[in-house]
């Protein structure tokens, strides 16, 4: 990788592996980074391509329809939390990011994005900057590759082992109301 850093965000798309942000030093004070590299697998090559609208490290990404999403992030410069609500999508067919609706809990090192269904499920969290705090919370959305056609997050609180309503279930419809989903907090979703 042609820039030195840690606590990244990474995605597939295609034959590519595309590396955004993370910050160069040891900790979470340390000097950050908008950029985005990308590793073409048939060439062997590593190519620089439009960097983030705002640097962030920490943050989560997730690559679904052919683009490349981040979220939160954590540094000091992101106010009184130290938690970046930002949620960008990069086009690598354009070579441009979007930014989207913030996510409504700003979070960071969310290491099991998934895309299930046609959401995008970001489970938990830290809420401040370190590693010191978490949260309880599943933000999910369905992701377009165009702005117009966006969704903003919905979030839901989830306790461990109990029922809740609502799902992120398409066929529920926006509020899911047709579905309960119980959670095993060391499994996930269970029927």
């Amino acid at each position: 990788m042609p820039t030195a850093r840690n606590h990244i965000a990474v995605a597939a798309i295609d034959d590519r592996f595309y590396v955004a942000g993370g910050r160069f030093g040891s900790g979470f004070r340390s000097e950050i980074t908008a950029t985005l590299e990308v590793y073409d697998l048939k060439t062997s090559q590593w190519i620089v391509k439009r960097p983030m609208s705002m640097a962030r490290s920490g943050l989560n990404g997730i690559s679904v329809n052919g683009c490349f999403h981040t979220f939160g992030g954590e540094h000091p410069s992101a106010g009184s939390s130290g938690v970046f609500p930002n949620h960008e999508m990069y086009d690598p067919i354009t070579n441009k990011w979007t930014r989207l609706p913030d996510i409504p809990i700003p979070v960071h090192g969310v290491t099991g994005l998934a895309y299930i269904n046609g959401w995008i499920h970001l489970p938990g969290g830290g809420t401040r900057m370190g590693g010191s705090s978490g949260s309880k919370y599943i933000k999910w959305f369905v992701p377009k590759c165009n702005v117009d056609d966006s969704v903003p997050c919905r979030t839901f609180r989830v306790k461990p082992g109990r029922r809740f309503r609502g799902s992120p279930d398409p066929e529920a419809g926006a509020g899911g109301d047709r579905k309960s989903t119980r959670l095993n907090s060391s499994h996930g979703p269970i029927s």
